[in-house]
C-alpha cells in the first residue's frame, strides 16, 4: 500500500510536473520576446522611409516610423513643418545605423538594445514639448529629441554638399572655405541628435570604452582634452576659444550639462570631425567657445585660424582620434566613418536575428531542465516504488 500510494502521489507530482513544463514551453515559445517593443507592427521602409497613422498611445505622434526597428515619432506640428524633414531624418537615422549601406545594421547588439530597451527618435517643431508622462506611458524608456527648426537638407556640414567627396579626405581642404557655395550653411541637427540617442545604447553596452564617465577610456580622454578649461557643472568654465584663459581645446559652459552629458556631446564632437562634418571656417569658428579640434588630421591645416589651442583632432587628442577612427573592433563598429548626407542609398534587408536566437536558446535550456528533471524524478520514483514493493513481498513471504 505505502508503494502504491507512493507511487500514485508520484505519478500525479509527475502529470503536474508535464503540465507545467508543456505550458511554458508554449508560452516561452510563443510569446513574441519584442512584444514590449515599440511600434512593431510599423513598416518602416519602401524604397524610402514609410510613415504611418500613431496607433493607439502614440497620440502624441503625428506620424509614426521605425527605422530597422527602432521607433521614431514625429508630432503633427513637426509633420506639418513638411515631409522632406521627416525623411531626412530617418534617412540620416538609416545612414549612422548602417554607415556602409550594405542593409544590415553595422552593430547588431546597440539595435538589440535600442529596440528592446524601447528607444525612440522625438521629432517635434522645435518649440513645443511634449510630457514625459505621455511618452513614459506610451512604453518608451529612452528617447532622444530633435526639432524640424534645426533640421537642414543639403547642409555644408556634409563634405559632399560644400563640392568635396565624403570618402576621399584629399579633397575637404579645398572646401573649407564656403565662399560662393550654395549649400545650406545652417548647421543640420540631425546626426547630432540621431547619434547621441545610439550613443546611449553604446554607454552601457561598451561601458569600458565608451561609457558616460570620466572613467572610461572616452571619458577619460575627454577630460584630459578638457585642460584647465573648466566646465559649466562646475562653476569654473573658460573659453578655450579666447586666446590665454585657458589651455584646453574642450570644454561646455552649460550647468545643466553633468559628466554623462559632457561625455555623450564629446563623443559627437569628436566623430563628426572625423567623418569632415566641422571641417569648414564658419563652422569651426562657430564652435570655438567648445571645441577646437574641428579638423581631423595632422596632415590638415587645424582651424579657426588664429586660435591658440586650435589643433587637429589626430594631434590634439591623438586618443580620442584613435577611438573614433576605429571602426572595427567589436565594440567599435556601431561609429560612423561617413557623414550623413540624409540619402540612404540601401534596402534594409538585414534584421538582428541575436534576440531571436538568445530567446529560443533560453527556452530550450528551460523546457530542458523541465525534463530532465521529470525523468530523474520518474526514476528515483520508480526505484523506490520497486524497492518498496520486493520489501513487501518479502515480508509477505
Amino acid at each position: 500500500r505505502r508503494a502504491t500510494s507512493a507511487l500514485s502521489n508520484f505519478m500525479t507530482s509527475r502529470r503536474n510536473t508535464i503540465a507545467l513544463a508543456i505550458w511554458l514551453f508554449f508560452v516561452v515559445a510563443h510569446a513574441n520576446p519584442t512584444e514590449a517593443a515599440l511600434l512593431t507592427t510599423i513598416v518602416g521602409w519602401d524604397n524610402s522611409p514609410v510613415f504611418s497613422d500613431p496607433p493607439s498611445g502614440f497620440e502624441y505622434c503625428g506620424k509614426v516610423t521605425t527605422v530597422f526597428g527602432v521607433a521614431m515619432c514625429v508630432t503633427a506640428n513637426a509633420w506639418a513643418a513638411g515631409e522632406a524633414k521627416s525623411s531626412h531624418v530617418a534617412n540620416v537615422f538609416y545612414q549612422l545605423l548602417d554607415n556602409d549601406a550594405d542593409g544590415c545594421v553595422d552593430d547588431a547588439a546597440i539595435l538589440d538594445k535600442m529596440i528592446t530597451g524601447n528607444y525612440m527618435l522625438l521629432l517635434t517643431d522645435g518649440s513645443e514639448s511634449v510630457s514625459d508622462d505621455s511618452i513614459t506611458a506610451s512604453g518608451v524608456k529612452q528617447y532622444g529629441d530633435l526639432g524640424t527648426s534645426e533640421v537642414y537638407v543639403n547642409s555644408c556640414d556634409v563634405p559632399s554638399n560644400r563640392g568635396a567627396i565624403n570618402t576621399d579626405r584629399t579633397t575637404w581642404a579645398a572646401n573649407a572655405d564656403l565662399t560662393g557655395k550654395t549649400c545650406e550653411t545652417s548647421r543640420d541637427a540631425s546626426t547630432e541628435e540621431v547619434l547621441h540617442l545610439i550613443t546611449e545604447a553604446a554607454h552601457v553596452l561598451y561601458a569600458a570604452k565608451w561609457g558616460n564617465t570620466f572613467s572610461s577610456t572616452v571619458g577619460a580622454a575627454l577630460s584630459t582634452a578638457n585642460g584647465d578649461c573648466g566646465w559649466g557643472k562646475d562653476s569654473n568654465y573658460l573659453n578655450p576659444g579666447t586666446n590665454g584663459q585657458c589651455v584646453g581645446k574642450y570644454a561646455y559652459s552649460d550647468s545643466t550639462c553633468d559628466t554623462a552629458c559632457i561625455v555623450t556631446e564629446g563623443i559627437y564632437w569628436a566623430s563628426v570631425t572625423y567623418m569632415g562634418g566641422l571641417y569648414t571656417n564658419t563652422r569651426t569658428t562657430g564652435i570655438k567657445d567648445e571645441w577646437l579640434m574641428g579638423v581631423p588630421d595632422s596632415s590638415m591645416t587645424a582651424l579657426p585660424s588664429g586660435v591658440t589651442n586650435a589643433a587637429t583632432l589626430q594631434s590634439g587628442s591623438p586618443t580620442l582620434y584613435a577611438l573614433v577612427s576605429d571602426a572595427t573592433s567589436a565594440d567599435s563598429v556601431w561609429l560612423p566613418t561617413i557623414m550623413p548626407d540624409g540619402k540612404y542609398i540601401a534596402s534594409p534587408n538585414c534584421k538582428s536575428d541575436s534576440i531571436w536566437t538568445l530567446w529560443y536558446f533560453i527556452a530550450a535550456l528551460v523546457v530542458g531542465g523541465i525534463i530532465l528533471i521529470v525523468g530523474a524524478s520518474f526514476l528515483i520514483y520508480w526505484c523506490c516504488c520497486i524497492k518498496k514493493r520486493k520489501n513487501l513481498h518479502s515480508e509477505s513471504l
